[in-house]
């Protein structure tokens, strides 16, 4: 089996920006209201990742590591902006989002008694948990 999670570590910017806007506003508005806003947020995100993340991979990959969510925005690099625009809406639209830390996770398995597993993160955000048998 495996399960998928937010990681607590990672997402400092999305746990203090992100998130409370989400708790509070977003999470709340109409449907319809929110795809608009979601459009205007993913239109600068397009840009960027079409314009400055993408062309700084390939010409100076060492650099490109270390900007904000290298690893996160690679994954849209051959997107089209419709499914770009899917993330912010769907981040913000979620009513309840928890951001789960590496030593929970270690901590449930331990208490549950489950011993044969594997937890990798994923692009420095999330944590995959395998469990075998």
């Amino acid at each position: 089996m495996s399960v998928w999670v937010y990681g607590y570590e990672g997402t400092g910017l999305v746990r203090h920006t992100v998130e409370p806007v989400r708790k509070y506003v977003t999470s709340k508005m109409p449907e319809g209201l929110l795809l608009i806003i979601s459009w205007f947020i993913t239109l600068p995100v397009y840009i960027v990742t079409k314009f400055v993340y993408r062309p700084i991979s390939t010409v100076a990959p060492t650099l490109y590591k270390k900007l904000p969510m290298a690893a996160y925005v690679k994954m849209w690099f051959n997107f089209p902006f419709k499914e770009i625009w899917n993330t912010p809406y769907d981040q913000l639209i979620t009513p309840i989002t928890h951001y789960i830390s590496r030593s929970d996770i270690d901590d449930w398995l331990k208490t549950a008694g489950i011993t044969k597993y594997k937890v990798t993160q994923r692009m420095g955000f999330s944590w995959r948990i395998f469990l075998t048998k």
